[in-house]
Parts: C-alpha cells; structure tokens; sequence
C-alpha cells in the first residue's frame, strides 16, 4: 500500500496495486525499525541503504534466508554498538518460485 502506516490511524486512506510477479522475484517486507535505525554517529539506516542492501544481497544469494541473514548482518554493521536504536526490526524475505 502507499499511505500513512497501517492501522495508525483509523480514518487513514490508502492506494492500492497489483505487480506481477516472475519466477525468481524477490519481495521483501520490513517494519520501520530499519530505516529509522541509526549508527552511532546519527546518521539513519534510511531506504535508500536498505534497497541498497537488498539488491545486494539478491545479487549474491539464492536463497531468501541467506538475503535475510546479509540484510540483518548490515544493519547491526551500521548501528554498532549504538544505544539510539529500541524500535524493532522484522523482515519477511519472499522469493518466488519457477512453476512446475
């Protein structure tokens, strides 16, 4: 959907699509936990690194666990030992599968 978040307010409106998805498509899901996650100098994970950091990972791995475990490992990268950071991240990594 393109709109405020989800359930945060209750008269809030919302577009909605349809793409369709080719054998090897990859969809991922995350909450806003990573891109409001900060290194320790401030600066924010934002969506720009982390579609960034997904098509990297796609690129190198075939498996969507793989891509989720890369994702996680350059976000705790980023944020270090950094205390700002108490939102929770959730990912959902899909790939679609060939047709049989």
């Amino acid at each position: 959907t393109v709109g405020m978040l989800v359930g945060l307010h209750e008269d809030s409106q919302y577009e909605d699509g349809k793409v369709k998805l080719e054998p090897g498509d990859v969809v991922v899901f995350y909450t806003d936990g990573f891109t409001d996650a900060a290194s320790p100098t401030g600066e924010r994970f934002d969506e720009d690194n982390l579609i960034r950091s997904v098509q990297w990972a796609c690129q190198r791995y075939d498996h969507p666990q793989r891509i989720l475990d890369t994702l996680f490992d350059r976000i705790h990268h980023f944020v270090g030992t950094s205390k700002q950071n108490d939102d929770d991240m959730t990912l959902v990594v899909m790939k679609v599968k060939p047709r049989v």
